[in-house]
């Protein structure tokens, strides 16, 4: 079973010139994940942690940005994602479009025989 636990809060720090509030999360496999939240609208504007540079096979500082929040279907989400490895730019995403599924096959909910 995996399990998550907040480690530790960090209190304030800033990303992009703006105040934040960061926590961050372990869980028993060994994922370590810094969240840093806005405080004025509670929505995510960093996660950091470490992984495996796919092209170098090295550990790496991950760091991904999230904004341009939008809501769709009344669910806030952000539009663009930049994201950085060694501080260093890696990829970038824009969300255009968000569409929910809102009815499942109950196939998909039976019990395999």
């Amino acid at each position: 079973m995996n399990v998550a636990a907040v480690e530790r809060l960090f209190g304030e720090f800033r990303v992009k010139e703006k105040k934040t509030l960061a926590v961050n999360v372990k869980n028993n496999a060994g994922l370590d994940v810094t969240f840093h939240f806005d405080p004025e609208t509670h929505l995510m504007v960093k996660r950091e942690f470490t992984t495996v540079n796919f092209f170098t096979g090295k550990d790496v500082l991950q760091e991904v940005f999230l904004s341009g929040y939008k809501r769709f279907d009344g669910v806030m989400l952000p539009t663009r994602e930049e994201t950085l490895q060694d501080g260093e730019f890696f990829t970038s995403a824009k969300i255009d479009h968000v569409q929910f599924e809102t009815e499942l096959d109950a196939s998909l909910f039976e019990k395999p025989e």
